[in-house]
C-alpha cells in the first residue's frame, strides 16, 4: 500500500466509521510483509547460489559418469553424489516453495508453518552434515580428482581413510558452530509473527 492511500485514509477517518481500524489492518499487512520478506531474504539469497551450484555439479557428474560408464571403481563414486545431488535439488526446491509461498496475506497460523518448515529444513541439513560429509568426502576426491587431473586416488588408498577418518571430525566441528549460529533472520521472522498472533 501506497504512503498517499494511508495518509487519505487517516485524514478522513473522521468522516468514515472503521477507517482507522482499515488503516491499522493495513498498516500490520505491510509490516507484517516486510517483517517476513527480510527475514526470507538472506535464506532465498544462499537457497538460489545453492541452487546454481547443485546444477553446475549435476552437469558436471552427468558428463564424468558419460566418460566413466566402464570404470566401476570411479562410476559407483560418481553415482553416490549424483544421488547426494538429486537430494539436494529436492531439499532446494521445497525451500524455495516455501519462501515464496509465504505471503502477508496469508493467515498468521500458515505463515507461522511456513517458517516453522524453513527452521526445521535448516535443523534437517545441520544433522544429515553428520552423514553427508564423512559419506561424500572420499567419492568427492575420487571423482575430483579424475575428472579434472586425470588422477585415481585409489593408488593412495591410505590416504583416503586418512582423509575419510578426518572427515568425522570435520563433520562434528561443523555441526557445532551451524547450531550454534542458526540464521538469525528466520528466528526473527518467526518470533514476530509468534508476537504478531498474540495481539490478534
Amino acid at each position: 500500500m501506497e504512503f498517499k492511500e494511508i495518509s487519505d485514509l487517516w485524514k478522513n477517518a473522521p468522516d468514515r466509521p472503521g477507517s482507522l481500524e482499515v488503516v491499522n489492518r493495513l498498516l500490520l499487512e505491510e509490516v507484517t510483509s516486510q517483517k517476513i520478506r527480510s527475514g526470507l531474504v538472506e535464506g532465498k539469497l544462499s537457497t538460489f547460489i545453492e541452487l546454481g551450484l547443485d546444477i553446475i555439479w549435476l552437469g558436471f557428474l552427468g558428463r564424468f559418469l558419460g566418460e566413466h560408464l566402464e570404470m566401476t571403481q570411479f562410476m559407483v563414486p560418481a553415482i553416490i553424489l549424483l544421488l547426494g545431488t538429486v537430494f539436494s535439488l529436492g531439499l532446494v526446491s521445497y525451500r524455495l516453495w516455501l519462501f515464496y509461498s509465504a505471503h502477508h496475506e496469508d493467515a498468521i497460523r500458515d505463515a507461522q508453518l511456513k517458517v516453522a518448515r524453513l527452521q526445521y529444513l535448516e535443523e534437517l541439513e545441520i544433522k544429515l552434515l553428520w552423514i553427508m560429509i564423512p559419506l561424500y568426502t572420499v567419492p568427492f576426491l575420487i571423482v575430483l580428482a579424475k575428472g579434472f587431473l586425470d588422477l585415481d586416488l585409489y593408488q593412495w588408498s591410505g590416504f583416503l581413510w586418512q582423509i575419510s577418518a578426518g572427515s568425522i571430525v570435520v563433520a562434528a566441528i561443523m555441526v557445532v558452530i551451524l547450531r550454534r549460529n542458526p540464521s538469525k533472520k528466520l528466528k526473527e521472522a518467526r518470533d514476530f509473527l509468534d508476537e504478531l498472533e498474540n495481539m490478534v
